[in-house]
């Protein structure tokens, strides 16, 4: 059952249409709510030219009551009520409900920045072929209380405000719902939505995916001087730090998202677009890395090991190794490089030199390592013109998942 309520009609002037809808899946964030709210108020923009869609998605808390006490106070405020489902059932009925010509989906323990619609509104008069305006994202570290430019994605907004094209920077892919706007008309056109099996993450980046493959051309905006505040929570609840445990960031992350964009792309373009294998490069780095903490959060089953290597290969196998090498976003360490070009490999591999890692003057030892893929290549050491014997050797296995993914 879904209910709505309509905030009152505005006194004096009728309301225009509005620019923007902010369409908000809210699930107990009452301690969150008042910030968010406040940011939006605090617009630099004709509050009638704004729409606010916020979906109650079955919270347990007083987020309900706190919004329906905002629409009572502000015209264009409407608030919708629903079973929890999800963020993605959550932002698809605000999506029916939206009337703006440009919509985005702030989430509600976040903010805008005071000038955030007013930037994108003023790119978007002089540039009306722009479809996609993407804010730029900056992190409140809520343990230390201040806002912080420290955002893996900062370095693409560097050079300004601008106009991109994905296929000639393609490592400037605006995959978060959140800090992005996009036009309706053309969701509406392409019959876009969330899709509810993508989930606990990665169905901001899938909905752009998509959103950019409808287009003719994967051409964006990026907004240095419209600021996205994401918060950082002290007490590590988010829904992404959540997600660690969940089952479905291990299966139907994969199978839903990552591969289903990529077959997407190859009926659009009869490849994979290097911006695309960019989003996926960017996505992977993080199961690594997460997995390199001496403190983690992830929780995997252990009959869901093995198909999440199948998956991760399956993946892996379709990122072209010049593109993972090209990767500017994170500073991905080198034995992430070989993982992610050549873990979906199905014949043997080695690197192609050998690496000086380490030297020991006092033995007068020097450590020399590479990587491999499946058995192990024939060695040979030469030094002085003449065939040596190494005084140590060792084969590791690069475990990740409870598994080896490289030696």
């Amino acid at each position: 059952m879904t209910t709505a309520r309509r905030a009152p009609a505005a006194a004096g002037p009728a309301r225009a249409r509005p620019w923007v809808s902010i369409v908000t899946a809210v699930h107990d964030v009452e301690p969150y709510l008042p910030a968010f709210m406040a940011s939006i108020d605090a617009q630099r923009f004709d509050p009638r030219r704004i729409e606010i869609v916020a979906v109650d998605d079955g919270s347990t808390d007083r987020s309900r009551a706190i919004l329906e006490d905002w629409a009572g106070r502000r015209a264009g405020v409407r608030v919708l009520s629903k079973p929890n489902g999800g963020q993605a059932s959550a932002r698809n009925l605000g999506l029916r409900h939206a009337t703006g010509e440009w919509v985005t989906f702030t989430d509600p323990d976040d903010m805008l920045e005071p000038d955030f619609l007013a930037v994108a509104e003023r790119f978007a008069a002089a540039q009306p072929d722009v479809e996609l305006l993407a804010g730029k994202p900056v992190l409140l570290l809520e343990d230390v209380g201040r806002v912080s430019d420290s955002h893996p994605r900062r370095k693409q907004y560097r050079a300004g405000t601008r106009r991109v094209d994905l296929d000639r920077e393609p490592n400037t892919f605006p995959g978060s719902a959140t800090v992005s706007l996009y036009r309706r008309a053309r969701i509406e056109e392409l019959g876009l939505r969330f899709d509810e099996r993508v989930r606990p993450n990665f169905e901001d980046g899938h909905f752009a995916v998509h959103y950019l493959l409808g287009l003719p051309a994967p051409v964006v905006a990026l907004l240095r001087e419209a600021r996205y505040v994401y918060r950082k929570r002290a007490a590590g609840n988010s829904t992404l730090a959540r997600s660690l445990g969940d089952p479905g960031r291990y299966s139907a992350v994969f199978e839903h998202g990552y591969l289903e964009v990529l077959d997407a792309a190859r009926v659009r373009y009869g490849r994979i677009p290097p911006w695309l294998q960019q989003v996926l490069v960017y996505e992977l780095s993080w199961y690594l890395s997460d997995d390199e903490k001496i403190t983690t959060a992830i929780r995997i089953d252990d009959d869901l090991v093995p198909r999440f290597h199948e998956l991760f290969r399956s993946v892996v196998r379709q990122l072209d190794p010049d593109v993972v090498g090209g990767h500017r976003v994170r500073r991905l360490k080198p034995v992430w490089i070989d993982i992610l070009s050549h873990a979906g490999d199905t014949e043997p591999w080695h690197a192609p030199r050998a690496v000086r890692a380490k030297v020991d003057p006092e033995m007068g030892l020097q450590r020399i390592s590479y990587r491999y893929l499946g058995r192990p290549p024939v060695e040979e050491f030469r030094a002085g013109g003449g065939r040596v014997e190494p005084a140590f050797a060792k084969h590791a296995a690069r475990i990740y998942y409870r598994a080896a993914m490289l030696h």
